[in-house]
Order: structure tokens, then sequence, then C-alpha cells
């Protein structure tokens, strides 16, 4: 069942991005987001 929920999610995210509804991501963000989540795990 959760292999097709999955399957179902993944298709839906190639339809959005065959529409032209994607944008490309900035890996710099989130390389900087997850570097300001991990020092507040770290000081915790």
């Amino acid at each position: 069942m959760k292999l097709q929920v999955l399957r179902c999610d993944i298709q839906a995210g190639v339809d959005s991005l065959d529409n032209g509804q994607g944008k490309p991501l900035d890996m710099e963000v989130i390389k900087t987001r997850g570097r300001k989540i991990m020092a507040q795990k770290d000081k915790s």
C-alpha cells in the first residue's frame, strides 16, 4: 500500500514538472537551512 502511495506522489511531481510548474533547486539555500538545523540540534 505504501509503495502505491509513493508512486502516486512521484507521478504527481513528474506531471507538474511536465506542465512547466517546476522551479530550480537552490542547493546553497538548502544546505544553509540544514546547517542551521544541525547547529540547533548540537546546542540541545
